[in-house]
C-alpha cells in the first residue's frame, strides 16, 4: 500500500501539470498568431496605400502623355495647314523653308512611294525649280504607263494641287483616308515620321466616289518642329 501511495500522489501532480501547461502554451500561440495577423494586416494596408499612390501616379502620367500627344498632333496639323496654304499660293520659297534641312523632299505622284524612282529635291531648290523651264521625269501615268514629264510648277498644279486642298472634305492625322489599288507604304519608307492627309471623297456623283483625290504631307520631327520630307499625291488607280 505504501508503494502504491508513493506513486499515486506524484501521478496526480503530473496530471495537473499536464492539464495546466497546454493551457498556457495555447494562450501564447494565440497571442503570437494575433501579432502575426496584425503585422500582416499592417503590411497589407501599406501595400494598398502604395498601390493607390502608384495608380494615382499612373493616371497623372497618362494624362500628361495624352496632353503631349494631343499637342504634337495639333502642331503637326498646323504645320500641314501652313504648308498646304503655301502650295496653294505657289509660295515655293516659304514651302522650301518648311523642308527638312538634312533630307530632301520626296515627290510621289501616287499612293505607293517608290524609293528608287520618285524624285527628291532639297527645300532650298524649290524656288529655282519653280522658276525654271526644265521638265523632269516624275514617274509613269497610271493606266497608260506613259512617262510623267512635267516642269516643277506644272507637276504641282497637276498632281500636288489639282484641287483646293485648303478646303478638303476630310483631314486625317496619321490616318490614311483615300484607298484604292495602290499599296500604302508610308510607314516603311518614313519610319518615325507622321503625316496629314487632305482628302476629297469625290466630285461627280456618277463616279460613285472613284474620283477621290488625296494629298499626304509627310513630316519628320526635328528639334521640336515638324519638317517636310515627303509630298504624296493619291487617287484611284487601275
Amino acid at each position: 500500500m505504501k508503494i502504491l501511495k508513493s506513486f499515486w500522489l506524484p501521478g496526480c501532480l503530473l496530471l495537473l501539470a499536464a492539464l495546466l501547461i497546454p493551457s498556457g502554451c495555447s494562450g501564447n500561440r494565440e497571442a503570437v498568431l494575433q501579432e502575426e495577423i496584425t503585422s500582416l494586416q499592417e503590411q497589407l494596408n501599406r501595400q494598398q496605400e502604395s498601390l493607390a499612390a502608384l495608380e494615382e501616379e499612373k493616371t497623372v502620367l497618362e494624362d500628361r502623355l495624352l496632353e503631349t500627344i494631343e499637342q504634337d498632333s495639333r502642331d503637326l496639323l498646323f504645320s500641314a495647314l501652313r504648308a498646304v496654304h503655301h502650295i496653294k499660293n505657289e509660295d515655293y520659297g516659304a514651302l522650301g523653308e518648311m523642308a527638312h534641312p538634312e533630307e530632301d523632299v520626296r515627290f510621289s505622284p501616287y499612293g505607293y512611294v517608290n524609293q528608287d524612282q520618285d524624285l527628291k529635291f532639297s527645300g532650298r531648290q524649290f524656288p529655282l525649280l519653280a522658276s525654271g523651264n526644265q521638265d523632269y521625269l516624275w514617274g509613269a501615268y497610271d493606266g497608260s504607263g506613259e512617262p510623267i514629264e512635267l516642269g516643277f510648277q506644272e507637276y504641282f498644279r497637276t498632281f500636288v494641287f489639282p484641287v483646293d486642298f485648303t478646303a478638303p472634305h476630310m483631314i486625317g492625322v496619321n490616318r490614311v483616308i483615300g484607298t484604292g489599288n495602290s499599296l500604302i507604304n508610308l510607314e516603311e519608307v518614313y519610319p518615325g515620321a507622321s503625316f496629314v492627309e487632305f482628302h476629297f471623297t469625290g466630285f461627280n456623283p456618277e463616279y460613285d466616289g472613284m474620283d477621290w483625290r488625296s494629298l499626304r504631307l509627310v513630316f519628320q520631327p526635328l528639334e521640336g518642329n515638324w519638317k517636310l520630307v515627303g509630298i504624296v499625291s493619291d487617287q484611284w488607280t487601275i
